[in-house]
């Protein structure tokens, strides 16, 4: 594999910032065409992890529990929950409840995909999570009924694997390679014929060749219609971004000046400007609590209370604000970023659920000041990707000494005093 920023390679036990990157809402993995920003392919969704890489394609050897534990509450969020694929090998189930390690298999083998959506987030994370009405099947409902008769679902070998073919439609499945599947899968039928029409079927040829006998399952067609609630052009993919940690360290040590904050910044302030805005939001949300308590009680000031909730919602996202840190937190949060939760939303998460640490504070701080640093060069955040097994360090070398001569050489050019711009 090979470091997202850099392109050098990585090796067992390099120390790396390993990150989850969503993708715009109805685009595929390899992005728009066009684009200058770091974030018109990919956006980074949480803060990083320090480990090291495990020469099996990600991380291994976290410490920070409290990281770890935001990135799952984040995607219990908006996770585009599925069963067993095609593959039983490697089309792995994503679900809610899947532990971390079983998460990151789940990204390595492109099976997390999120919702997007519009409004805030906050919103988002007050309203009740969707549940199919009852008469409609889906893989969870289906894979409980499994369990509540004694088989496992979504177990590997000795279980069934149970999944959504379609909104609305679920298949099952014999786990494993049984030359039994019809006996296995006539025995089960019966569990779910009172509440749902279902048929066995001959489902084709499956990854690899294999015959495919599934127990198919749909609503029956005297009850009410339905439709998907989640639209394919709001749907993102997620994957890994790996950093090598001498490269993410080498970085945090440069500085830049720009127009729009009117400053010279380094990491440092960017280190201040999180925990200004840290202490700013905190402030404000003791505030809305306060007057969500007072807008609860439907007194004749419950409309000016709700207006204040509002007023105060949006102080964060002022434009004229020198904060360095605020184009992420802010103009960068879901509502800018694709409608994809993202590193502002995931510190909500960290707030409300007693996650907040230093390493995430500071690990947002980093990014952003990182991807501040990437802006001046048109880079742009991309996945992890498989780079062979030959790291070729001495061509590495010529090929990036390349690229520093001739900018070193362009930029004597540009600004020296007697350059012709007119030419």
């Amino acid at each position: 594999m090979n470091c997202s920023i850099s392109g050098l390679s990585l090796g067992y036990g390099d120390k790396i910032k390993m990150f989850l990157l969503s993708t715009p809402p109805g685009m595929s993995q390899h992005g728009p065409i066009g684009g200058f920003r770091p974030t018109d392919y990919w956006v980074p969704r949480t803060p990083p992890i320090s480990c090291y890489y495990n020469d099996y394609g990600r991380g291994d050897g976290f410490k920070e529990e409290e990281i770890q534990k935001l990135w799952m509450e984040g995607l219990k969020v908006d996770l585009i929950e599925q069963g067993v694929g095609d593959n039983q090998c490697h089309d792995v189930p994503a679900t809610k409840e899947m532990s971390f390690e079983d998460m990151l298999e789940a990204v390595q083998e492109q099976r997390v995909s999120v919702e997007s959506k519009l409004g805030r987030t906050e919103s988002k994370r007050e309203k009740e999570e969707y549940i199919p009405p009852e008469h409609v099947p889906h893989f969870k409902p289906i894979s409980e009924i499994l369990e509540k008769n004694g088989h496992k679902a979504n177990h590997g070998e000795n279980s069934f694997n149970v999944d959504n073919v379609s909104f609305g439609q679920v298949r099952v499945r014999v786990g494993g390679y049984s030359q039994k599947e019809i006996d296995l899968l006539n025995q089960i039928k019966p569990l779910f014929d009172e509440k749902f029409s279902s048929i066995i079927i001959n489902g084709g040829l499956g990854s690899g060749g294999t015959k495919s006998i599934e127990l198919r399952i749909f609503a029956k067609p005297e009850t009410e219609w339905y439709a998907n609630p989640i639209r394919d052009e709001r749907t993102s993919h997620i994957a890994l971004c790996m950093v090598r940690q001498d490269v993410w360290d080498a970085l945090l040590k440069l500085s830049y000046k720009d127009w729009w904050t009117e400053g010279e910044h380094n990491v440092q302030t960017f280190y201040d400007g999180m925990k200004k805005f840290h202490k700013d939001f905190s402030e404000k949300r003791e505030k809305i609590k306060n007057l969500k308590e007072l807008a609860d009680k439907k007194d004749k000031n419950r409309e000016k209370y709700l207006s204040e909730i509002f007023l105060l919602s949006l102080k964060d996202d002022d434009y004229n604000d020198k904060n360095p840190i605020l184009y992420t937190m802010a103009h960068r949060s879901h509502d800018f970023a694709h409608f994809t939760n993202s590193l502002r939303e995931h510190y909500e998460i960290a707030v409300e659920k007693n996650l907040l640490s230093d390493s995430v504070l500071s690990g947002i701080a980093e990014i952003s000041f990182i991807e501040s640093i990437m802006g001046f060069c048109r880079w742009k955040w991309m996945p992890t990707s498989y780079a062979g097994q030959d790291p070729y360090w001495d061509m590495n070398v010529k090929f990036h000494k390349v690229f520093a001569d001739v900018a070193a050489a362009a930029a004597k050019t540009r600004y020296d005093e007697d350059y012709d711009y007119d030419d």
